[in-house]
C-alpha cells in the first residue's frame, strides 16, 4: 500500500512540474530563427526593386525556389501563430515538447529564405550565371556554354569579354576591342588602333579562328576592299565577336556606351557545359 502511495505521489509531482524555463529556451531560439527568416523575406523583396539585372535572376525566376519560399513562409506563419496562441501555457510539458519539435523542424526550414535571400542579393548586385546563345563568340564560347558575369566590373580593358544590352531585351556577349578616345580602322581584313596621330595593327589574334579576318561587313557578299573607321568618344567602347565572320557587333550595333555594359564574363563553367 505504501509503495502504491509513493507511485501516486511521484505522478502528482510530475504533473505539477513547471516547464516554463525549458519552454522559454525553445521559444527564444525559435524567435531568433523567425526573425532571421523575416529579415530574409524583406531582403528578397528589397532586391525586386533593383531591376537592372532582373533578366539574370535565378532566385525568383526559379519555380523550385518559389515553392520552397512559399513552404517556408507557411511554416513561419504557423510557428508565429503557435507561439502566440500558447503563450499562457508555457508551463505545460506537452506544450514544451511541441515547442521543441517546432524548433527542431524550423532549424531546416529557416535555411530556405536565408539561402534564397543570399542568392537574390548576389544575383542582383554582384554575380549572375548566364548561358551563351548563338555562335558569335566561337571558338572561345560556344552556344549553350554556361558563364558567370561580374556586374560590379569597372575600368574595362581591351579584350575583356562583356555582356552588352542593346534595346529593351537583346543581350550580346562580345569582346572589347576599342577603348574610349581611340579610333578603330578596319581595312584589308585587319584592325588598326589609332590614338592621336599614331596607328598600329591590333596584334592579338589568339582569340580568333586560324585564318580569320575582320571586315567591315559579314555574310556571303563581303567587300574585302572596304575600309571603315569608328571614332570612340569618352564613355563608349567598340566591341566585336570572336567569330568575326558571323557576329552582330559594333560594326552593326554601333559603339556601346558604358551603361549598356552589364558586366564582365569572369568564368566559364566548363563542368556544366
Amino acid at each position: 500500500m505504501e509503495e502504491l502511495n509513493e507511485v501516486v505521489e511521484e505522478e502528482v509531482l510530475e504533473e505539477k512540474e513547471d516547464f516554463t524555463e525549458q519552454t522559454a529556451l525553445y521559444s527564444k531560439k525559435l524567435k531568433n530563427k523567425i526573425i532571421t527568416s523575416v529579415v530574409s523575406y524583406v531582403v528578397i523583396i528589397f532586391t525586386m526593386f533593383f531591376q537592372r539585372y532582373e533578366d539574370f535572376d535565378v532566385a525568383l525566376s526559379s519555380g523550385l525556389f518559389l515553392i520552397l519560399l512559399l513552404f517556408s513562409g507557411i511554416v513561419t506563419l504557423y510557428a508565429i501563430y503557435y507561439m502566440f496562441s500558447n503563450r499562457y501555457r508555457v508551463s505545460e510539458k506537452s506544450i514544451s515538447n511541441y515547442f521543441k519539435k517546432i524548433n527542431d523542424f524550423y532549424d531546416v526550414v529557416s535555411i530556405i529564405p536565408l539561402f534564397i535571400a543570399s542568392v537574390a542579393v548576389i544575383n542582383a548586385f554582384i554575380f549572375s550565371p548566364a548561358t551563351v546563345v548563338k555562335t558569335s563568340m566561337e571558338p572561345n564560347y560556344y552556344e549553350n556554354d554556361n558563364i558567370v558575369v561580374y556586374h560590379l566590373a569597372t575600368n574595362y580593358k581591351r579584350y575583356d569579354v562583356v555582356i552588352v544590352k542593346v534595346g529593351e531585351e537583346d543581350y550580346y556577349i562580345k569582346r572589347i576591342i576599342g577603348l574610349p578616345g581611340e579610333t578603330i580602322t578596319i581595312k584589308n581584313g585587319e584592325i588598326y588602333i589609332g590614338t592621336g596621330s599614331d596607328e598600329e595593327l591590333l596584334g592579338d589574334t589568339t582569340t580568333l579562328k586560324p585564318g580569320a579576318h575582320t571586315y567591315c561587313s559579314v555574310g556571303n557578299n563581303i567587300d574585302t576592299s572596304e575600309e571603315c573607321t569608328f571614332v570612340i568618344p569618352e564613355g563608349s567602347y567598340f566591341v566585336l565577336g570572336d567569330n568575326r565572320e558571323a557576329s552582330i557587333d559594333s560594326r552593326y550595333l554601333g559603339l556601346i556606351k558604358e551603361d549598356e555594359l552589364y558586366g564582365k564574363v569572369v568564368l566559364k563553367l566548363d563542368f556544366l557545359n
